[in-house]
């Protein structure tokens, strides 16, 4: 607020405001402009609205208002809209049509179009404004009026083309065939889209852009080097631990293999195991994770130059895989993902899931050394003493020195205080629930003593 307003030599900086105010003549033009603005959105059909506040502001501006800050305060963005993101529409598109009713339900039927509103029906019956919602956006559409040299475009000639994102460009080409377009040009791949061009039987040049075959999901994720891309829960009695965790977490199973001594657990977003391993390294049980790399040859190369073991890849239900263990004798995999591999969520995406993973290991330096060698692994300092949390890892991993040597999960839950009433039953032990800036937590050991957490983040 500038002191240019305020009374001078009065102590109170708001009695200014108690002055008479001469009313102030507008300037003609923004007069003229707000008043036919104002008639426009007045004459709109209900559930159309007018343009923006900010288009608005900017009429209402003059030249020399037009500031530097004023235009950065109208970004360029991207949206997600059509197979690699489309730029966001300086103008939106306003047709002029031969028949306007026909032209709705033209691209009705043959982009999948909806029509937003009723369209304004002026006093000729003529259509003088319709929406059509349609590839992510809103266009908008008229009957031509020739008299104000509003016209249609003649056939086959037209200065604008419009580009519409779609799902499936030969779909969407075979329903404007059918529908009477004109095929200007068959699908093709290019700039890794599917694309194809047409005209309407309205004149109008139509270029479309849908994802190319094969290609990759931009909204999925592949997996990253370093990534724990499955894990398998150690139990010295596998079928005593099935029987807990589907009470627990209500995990389903199934056999890996005729004979196999584990099992895999069906009804989680990422391949988990549930294996039998009575061997002292496991004790009461831990988590033994596999994580995926780029170059597995290479990987167990960096494994044994720095300090740990590793055995040569072999093949192992479908997947080439390394047995490994780290410099202070914490067992894990490596493996080599398979293409179209999803990366796993930071914590988890359904109930069951693994939401947070905690290395339990003697030395924490030694540790963070070895696994930055081996997996580019960087680490930040936890909220705790001699506690790390491990840089863009998936699902989300922290490290705790001094500790005898473990992998401890945290099982992703909706309602943790349930959990532990079920932890309970079952014959495990649960704490009391703590709630944690990121959710609530709570520290249990199942009906063999092994370690792990429930959470809800």
């Amino acid at each position: 607020m500038s002191g240019e307003g305020v009374a001078r030599g009065t102590s109170d900086p708001f009695g200014a405001l108690a002055s008479p105010l001469e009313p102030v003549v507008p300037d003609a033009g923004f007069a003229l402009r707000l008043r036919t603005r104002v008639k426009t959105a007045l004459s709109l059909p209900r559930g159309v609205e007018p343009m923006t506040d900010t288009a608005l502001t900017d009429t209402a501006m003059t030249d020399t208002a037009m500031t530097d800050t004023a235009m950065a305060e109208t970004p360029t963005t991207r949206s997600s809209v059509g197979p690699a993101g489309f730029p966001r529409p300086g103008a939106v598109p306003y047709l002029a049509v031969a028949d306007a009713r026909a032209a709705i339900a033209w691209y009705v039927d043959a982009f999948g179009a909806v029509l937003a509103g009723e369209p304004y029906v002026m006093d000729d019956d003529r259509i003088g404004h319709a929406e059509l919602v349609m590839g992510g956006g809103t266009i908008y559409l008229a009957d031509a009026f020739d008299e104000l040299g509003y016209t249609a475009p003649e056939p086959g000639r037209t200065p604008v083309s419009l580009m519409l994102p779609v799902d499936d460009t030969d779909a969407v080409l075979e329903r404007v065939r059918a529908a009477g377009g004109r095929v200007e040009r068959e699908p093709y791949d290019d700039y890794g889209q599917r694309n194809a061009s047409l005209y309407d039987p309205f004149g109008h040049r139509w270029m479309l852009a849908g994802p190319a075959p094969g290609a990759p999901d931009p909204d999925v994720e592949p997996i990253r080097h370093g990534d724990v891309g499955y894990a398998s829960w150690w139990s010295p009695d596998m079928e005593k631990a099935a029987r807990f965790y589907a009470d627990v977490l209500g995990w389903e199973y199934a056999e890996h293999e005729p004979g196999s001594p584990g099992r895999r657990i069906t009804n989680l977003s990422q391949p988990r195991g549930l294996w039998q391993d009575d061997s002292v390294e496991t004790g009461a049980g831990t988590l033994l994770l596999a994580y995926a790399v780029d170059n597995l040859e290479a990987a167990v190369r960096a494994v044994r130059e720095a300090g740990g073991q590793a055995q040569d890849p072999v093949t192992e239900e479908r997947r080439v895989v390394a047995h490994c263990a780290d410099d202070q004798g914490l067992r894990f995999f490596l493996y080599a993902p398979e293409p179209g591999e999803v990366r796993p969520a930071a914590n988890g995406s359904v109930p069951g899931d693994l939401g947070y993973i905690t290395m339990e290991v003697r030395d924490s330096d030694r540790a963070r050394a070895f696994y930055d060698a081996v997996l580019g692994y960087g680490s930040s300092e936890g909220s705790v003493e001699d506690g790390w949390q491990i840089d863009e890892a998936r699902p989300m991993t922290g490290m705790a020195g001094g500790r005898a040597g473990a992998v401890v999960p945290m099982w992703k839950v909706t309602d943790v205080a349930a959990a532990i009433r079920r932890v309970r039953a079952a014959g495990g032990t649960a704490g009391e629930p703590d709630q944690r800036p990121y959710g609530m937590l709570a520290d249990c050991h199942d009906d063999q003593g092994a370690h792990f957490y429930l959470g809800d983040t």
